[in-house]
């Protein structure tokens, strides 16, 4: 491709190189990653390919499959294969969702890059404060993005996706452009020491309880995507999760959605009117 024709996203340690045929799908990429391209080694170089859509004006939701540690896009939306090991995967993204598609197949690759590193993608809120990270993992609808709201500008690593990475026997929280709500237009918030592990619970009354043993492990495997769905990385994935929860508490936050969850683990309240920030 001609020079210009890339972009190199970092998210924490995780470099990668993305290439498009398209300024439109170039340009928007680099709109929704901006503040994260950055000089982290070239992990793994995805080259795009837009391509017309015939039927509806969209292509539908992007699938991945994994198996066997191949990865493989096979929807109208997005197509393409990342074998086991790979660096580098041509994929075919379509011209009505080409953003989208792009971004998703940038979500799934890094789970799995991360993952293969020593890492690990968690579908989580992350709040930095006080110099160290608390994260608040479980599915859509536990109340990540409300716990995002509920922060401090400065101090939100992402509403969605947060990637955690081991370093010098000190777990990493790092920042991601991946959220479920619109990013806003600042700088990352940047990485800090993961404190503590919560599994977000919506309730009517704000509490803790602590979630150990085989229960912890079972929640952050489901709450790490991508490398969950492929049955030959489970053990694996299993042993990431209790090195991890070994690593920093793992505790169950209920709570009701205002200012008073903070006290329950010890975050400073967000100042009146604060919204999120990566």
């Amino acid at each position: 491709m001609r020079r210009g024709s890339w972009l190199h996203l970092s998210v924490g340690p995780i470099g990668m190189a993305l290439g498009a045929d398209s300024a439109l799908l170039r340009d928007g990429l680099r709109a929704r990653y901006r503040g994260f391209e950055g000089e982290a080694p070239t992990t793994v170089t995805l080259t795009f390919t837009v391509r017309p859509h015939a039927g509806s004006p969209s292509a539908g939701v992007p699938e991945a499959q994994v198996r066997a540690g191949t990865l493989r896009f096979a929807g109208p939306a997005l197509r393409g294969t990342l074998e086991p090991h790979a660096t580098a995967a041509s994929l075919e993204v379509a011209a009505a969702d080409a953003v989208a598609a792009a971004d998703y197949a940038v979500r799934v690759v890094l789970a799995l890059a991360a993952f293969q590193r020593g890492g690990l993608l968690l579908h989580a809120a992350g709040i930095a404060a006080r110099g160290q990270a608390i994260v608040f993992f479980g599915h859509s609808g536990c109340g990540k993005t409300t716990i995002a709201r509920l922060a401090a500008e400065q101090s939100v690593l992402s509403d969605d996706l947060v990637l955690l990475h081991p370093a010098d026997g000190v777990w990493w929280a790092h920042a991601t452009p991946f959220w479920s709500v619109t990013r806003p237009l600042a700088r990352p918030c940047p990485p800090a020491p993961l404190s503590a592990l919560y599994r977000l619970r919506q309730d009517v009354i704000t509490g803790v309880e602590p979630l150990a043993g085989a229960r912890a492990l079972a929640e952050l495997a489901a709450s790490s995507p991508v490398v969950n769905a492929d049955p030959q990385r489970a053990a694996a994935l299993l042993a990431r999760c209790a090195a991890l929860s070994a690593s920093v508490p793992v505790r169950e936050l209920r709570f009701r959605p205002d200012a008073g969850v903070w006290a329950a683990v010890g975050v400073p309240a967000a100042p009146a009117g604060a919204v999120p920030g990566p």
